[in-house]
């Protein structure tokens, strides 16, 4: 088994025996095995990571308009209201969703950063892309999972606090 370094992430590369079943396909089939991933069991193909990947920043997108609509009912109640409590409040959540946005960005980088290692690899080994088993994108995943839940806590506790005070 080789050690090889890329862009500061370790990888190591396995050439497995040829496949009978599949004899016209290369003579070795590769099978790369990120290390910082979740767990050395889940494996994926690259379409499939792709079909999440497009599936994430989907909805990135959507949270970052929705972010938008949420700032201008914000905005809607700056105007309505004076009180320090409500100031306190509105100041809050500006921050709050100053910190989804870099959120949003920080999981998009992530996300185009593995998805460019992808594209990299499959036109480095066009043939052999399709067979290839990568390490599933676990802990990409998880950040994602995680972004999901505080984002739509963050949002449940501004629509209480837009009621209280419209």
């Amino acid at each position: 088994m080789k050690k090889i370094i890329a862009k500061n992430v370790f990888f190591h590369l396995q050439v497995l025996p040829p496949n009978p079943i599949l004899p016209a396909i290369n003579k070795h089939y590769f099978y790369l095995n990120i290390t910082h991933m979740a767990s050395d069991k889940n494996f994926a193909y690259v379409s499939d990571l792709h079909y999440e990947h497009l599936l994430w920043r989907n909805e990135l997108n959507f949270y970052k308009e929705e972010l938008n609509i949420l700032e201008h009912r914000l905005g809607e109640i700056i105007a309505k209201n004076t009180v320090n409590e409500a100031e306190a409040g509105v100041e809050s959540f500006q921050n709050r969703f100053e910190l989804q946005r870099e959120h949003l960005s920080d999981l998009k980088h992530r996300i185009k950063k593995h998805e460019q290692f992808l594209a990299n690899y499959a036109k480095e080994h066009p043939i052999a892309v399709d067979h290839v088993h990568f390490t599933d994108h676990a802990d990409i995943r998880e950040n994602f999972e995680r972004f999901r839940e505080l984002y739509q806590e963050m949002k449940h506790e501004f629509n209480r606090f837009a009621v209280k005070w419209m």
